[in-house]
């Protein structure tokens, strides 16, 4: 799920009146089920079929059955609400497949791994902290510019290379937040552009997140979704 991912909708009762997903609340569609991620409360939900059928519809930008008792209910219980664009409904229907999972072999240096073990030891923190959505608009805050060079992706292996070091000390399993906060902060000093992606699996449900750069992923495998 990507903040930047969007789709769109448009209805007319009378007036131009649009629908969006509330602040803080993110969708995707996996194996032909909305899942919804909501950031105030940090946890994941699926809603019963007949909202769901309803909210998809919205989402493919089929204008709203304003007599459909699901429709007031997704208002009512504050999924979607009202908008003065007509064109702004954001939900990413489906999450496009990334690249594979990069590994390659490379050399590290003491002080990359030092700063590795320093975030890992410092997202654990923060995610205890803070809740998601404050965690991910700090995040945001600190973003740097990306810094194109031709060390760039020596300087992409150095980072790998030190946080799979820092993994013997530092167990990564059910850690995957930590993890990706740590390694997307230290990617973002060296000036390397990436994103948190947050993937789920409806049956059974499986939720993680990874770290990827243009595409690519870059903190583990994509098939642990």
């Amino acid at each position: 799920m990507r903040p930047e991912d969007s789709g769109r909708t448009s209805c007319s009762e009378g007036s131009d009146v649009g629908y969006r997903l509330r602040d803080g609340l993110h969708c995707c569609e996996s194996a032909g089920r909305a899942i919804f991620l909501d950031l105030r409360s940090g946890r994941y939900f699926a809603l019963p079929v007949p909202l769901e059928d309803q909210f998809i519809k919205l989402a493919r930008e089929h204008p709203p059955d304003h007599q459909d008792p699901a429709f007031h209910a997704l208002v009512e219980m504050g999924v979607i609400v009202a908008c003065d664009d007509i064109l702004d409904f954001a939900i990413p229907v489906k999450i496009p497949q990334p690249g594979p999972a990069v590994h390659e072999p490379g050399a590290t240096s003491l002080r990359c791994v030092i700063e590795a073990f320093a975030a890992r030891i410092w997202a654990r923190a923060m995610v205890r902290a803070k809740p998601l959505d404050q965690l991910v608009a700090f995040l945001a805050s600190r973003a740097r510019a990306e810094r194109a060079s031709e060390s760039q992706s020596l300087k992409m292996i150095e980072i790998r290379r030190a946080f799979q070091v820092v993994d013997r000390v530092i167990s990564p399993r059910d850690q995957c937040l930590p993890r990706s906060v740590a390694m997307h902060s230290v990617f973002r000093r060296a000036g390397v552009g990436t994103s948190i992606v947050f993937g789920v699996r409806p049956e059974p449900f499986i939720a993680h997140c990874w770290v990827e750069h243009n595409g690519q992923v870059i903190s583990g495998d994509f098939v642990h979704v």
